[in-house]
């Protein structure tokens, strides 16, 4: 089903009359991938649309108008008006204008508006087959980006520099590096989450990618060790793939998130490491955002076909972590590649460290 057959059949399901979409990675979803961004770290983009079951309206100012309209949505195949202001004019009133007193809502609250994106979650995270495309294309992508520079930089670089060599793979691919983590030798062991630092790298490195196209975003993580593995290592990237695995086979149709969670929190427990879930998050529904949400020991979503996961299980120095679109066939890999070492877990191939 299209995005925008999907948002007329949420207005139809909620009853409400119209929505103003807001946010960019829902701009991108009911453009097909067309994107509304400027400011990169802004959720908000130049262009809005505002749907009801009568009418599809595109809000943009007149300074991008011709751009957005030539350039980020010659795909799509709806009629829609346009809407536009000057630059220097009240954009927001522009809005209340085109919305009038319609009982309406938004992805983010606005004038009269309440925010419902949460309720748009499960409609705009079950994926069409071209999205699977250009979805399968990007976690490809970002899964080599990350490889490669695993593979190429040298000891004595500082995290940023291995930051920098990711960022600028990704940008010449059109992808925008929504996360880079980079985390090096006792920071891996320190913190779970670590930014980049100006530490140069010794021994070991971690480098996360969530990668950014179409307002998709590719979850991955890789590792990599000079030398030798220590027996503390090698036994904590195989508990990690067990967990790993073991969350990925738990996501299957029709089971809860928090029943997937509670897999999880088995797993450590088998693992002797019971308190590390606890420590990060695990990952969860990812998508048109790192993760449209996270698993938690209450979540009561189900999980539904054609939605894409990436869970990301951590223990002291390793961390497994790929994005997998469940599908009626099974669970599809999507940032899995044929060059990075990885070991069979359960009939899943799940990654561990590259030894250089």
């Amino acid at each position: 089903m299209k995005p925008i057959m999907k948002i007329r059949q949420f207005l139809t399901d909620y009853g409400y009359q119209g929505i103003l979409l807001r946010q960019t990675n829902n701009f991108a979803w009911v453009s097909e991938g067309g994107d509304s961004t400027i400011v990169r770290n802004n959720s908000y983009g130049v262009a809005e649309w505002y749907i009801t079951q009568e009418r599809i309206v595109l809000i943009v100012d007149e300074t991008e108008k011709n751009r957005i309209i030539d350039e980020e949505l010659p795909q799509v195949d709806f009629t829609y008006e346009v809407a536009s202001c000057l630059w220097y004019e009240d954009k927001n009133q522009l809005l209340r204008d085109v919305i009038g007193d319609d009982h309406s809502v938004g992805d983010v609250a606005f004038a009269h508006l309440p925010a419902v994106d949460h309720q748009l979650i499960p409609y705009r995270s079950q994926l069409s087959q071209a999205e699977q495309a250009r979805f399968r294309q990007l976690c490809q992508e970002s899964a080599e980006i990350v490889e490669t520079v695993a593979r190429t930089f040298h000891q004595g670089m500082s995290e940023h520099e291995v930051e920098a060599q990711v960022a600028h793979a990704c940008l010449v691919k059109g992808i925008h590096p929504h996360v880079i983590l980079v985390s090096s030798d006792q920071r891996l062991y320190d913190y779970r989450h670590p930014m980049p630092t100006a530490k140069k790298i010794e021994k070991q490195a971690m480098i996360v990618l969530c990668g950014s196209r179409d307002g998709l975003i590719a979850d991955v993580t890789r590792i990599v060790h000079f030398g030798s593995l220590s027996q503390e290592l090698v036994e904590n990237q195989e508990q990690a793939a067990f967990i790993s695995a073991t969350m990925m086979h738990a996501t299957q149709p029709g089971t809860t998130i928090k029943a997937i969670l509670q897999t999880a929190i088995a797993a450590y427990a088998q693992v002797g490491k019971p308190q590390d879930w606890q420590i990060l998050h695990q990952g969860g529904l990812a998508g048109y955002a790192t993760r449209e949400f996270l698993a938690t020991p209450e979540h009561e979503d189900i999980v539904q076909v054609n939605q894409p996961y990436a869970w990301n299980p951590m223990l002291p120095g390793v961390k497994c972590e790929d994005t997998f679109l469940v599908t009626e066939d099974g669970l599809d890999i999507l940032t899995q590649t044929q060059t990075w070492p990885t070991i069979d877990v359960a009939g899943l191939k799940r990654p561990v460290i590259l030894v250089r």
